[in-house]
């Protein structure tokens, strides 16, 4: 597993299986060396690793770039939560929750002292 997003220095027949990040199942192979960033996509990097990609086969040495909710993923995952509305069912039945308890709220001591 990678640990963090990393820049490599060296690489040999390195591969990287990456659907946890872009949903493809085939592996794909990153090599070092500077790359223009011009027009490509993060993913795209050939001499960038990333965290949650995993090594299928290969060696490499590199460079830590950013850990924890500084890399790739962790942006996606807060960027995710921070997007989360409650959908209309969410909403009803939370309405109808409070709705059953205010109606036990005053059903049970109705009933607890209208009893002989």
């Amino acid at each position: 597993m990678i640990p963090a997003d990393v820049r490599l220095i060296t690489a040999k027949d390195l591969f990287l299986i990456q659907a946890s990040l872009t949903g493809e199942s085939l592996p794909v192979e990153k090599s070092d060396g500077l790359e223009p960033a011009a027009g490509k996509a993060p993913l795209e990097y050939a001499n960038v690793c990333y965290l949650g990609t995993s090594v299928e086969s290969g060696s490499a040495v590199a460079v830590v770039m950013a850990t924890g909710k500084e890399t790739y993923f962790g942006t996606m995952a807060s960027t995710i939560t921070l997007l989360r509305r409650p959908r209309a069912l969410t909403r009803e039945i939370a309405r109808f929750t409070w709705l059953m308890i205010k109606f036990m709220l005053v059903m049970v001591p109705l009933v607890l002292f209208s009893t002989p």
